[in-house]
């Protein structure tokens, strides 16, 4: 039976920002704290959803796993390093994340095993279409293309309908990812995923955790890269 760890907190979208590069935080957060705690599940005999492991897909074909949290593992499972990612498609720093740091990191850490990726959507009050973009990304990973679903949303003008389109462009079958968007289980994740932030006091965009080492913003590439060579 697996122990759950959390305190789950009332559930609502969380006031939070999107800000550029911060300096990090005096205090370090445990190894355990960022990946082990979003690894830890739920108690036994919860509800489910079918989950299908994913194949090599998305960018750079690289492996995908969805965790029970509703976490999304881009990378070998057996990397040393994690580096845990709060986002969120709506900051303008998360999606320079995507489209110009993810690429380079596959490049230099994801493809040779060296690290892995954990994605966490951390939905914001001032943009209450997060919520559906976070429902989004769980169903599409629930059929095994969730990073498809996640790069994706960051050029998506998100609604019901067009995440609907997307799943049917991404080639989903759309009534189960229809299902899954109302289902109570997708509402647990969610919620799980709020707690997690609450507990790790997450309530920015971009927030990174590199084997526990919590800091905030986007900082330089070359600064990021060298936060995880020094970790190697």
């Amino acid at each position: 039976m697996l122990i759950r760890p959390l305190i789950l907190f009332g559930f609502g979208l969380l006031l939070v920002g999107c800000v550029p590069v911060i300096a990090p935080e005096n205090s370090t957060q445990p190894a355990s704290s960022a990946s082990g705690v979003v690894a830890e599940t739920r108690k036994e005999g919860s509800p489910t959803l079918k989950i299908v492991p994913s194949p090599l897909m998305g960018s750079g074909a690289l492996p995908e796993r969805l965790l029970e949290t509703g976490i999304l593992v881009i990378g070998q499972k057996n990397a040393p390093l994690t580096l845990v990612l709060f986002t969120n498609h709506s900051c303008r720093y998360c999606r320079e994340f995507e489209e110009v740091y993810f690429p380079r990191l596959t490049e230099d850490f994801l493809r040779a095993g060296k690290l892995k990726l954990e994605i966490v959507l951390l939905p914001l009050k001032k943009y209450p279409e997060s919520a559906l973009a976070a429902s989004s990304l769980f169903c599409a990973a629930a059929q095994g293309k969730g990073l498809l679903m996640h790069e994706s949303l960051f050029d998506t003008s998100i609604t019901r309908r067009s995440v609907i389109d997307l799943a049917e462009t991404l080639s989903l079958d759309t009534d189960i990812f229809g299902t899954c968007l109302d289902a109570p289980e997708t509402a647990r994740v969610l919620l799980e995923q709020a707690s997690i932030a609450e507990m790790l006091a997450t309530e920015f965009v971009p927030t990174f955790f590199l084997n526990g080492e919590k800091f905030i913003g986007l900082p330089t590439y070359a600064d990021l890269r060298g936060r995880i060579e020094n970790q190697e």
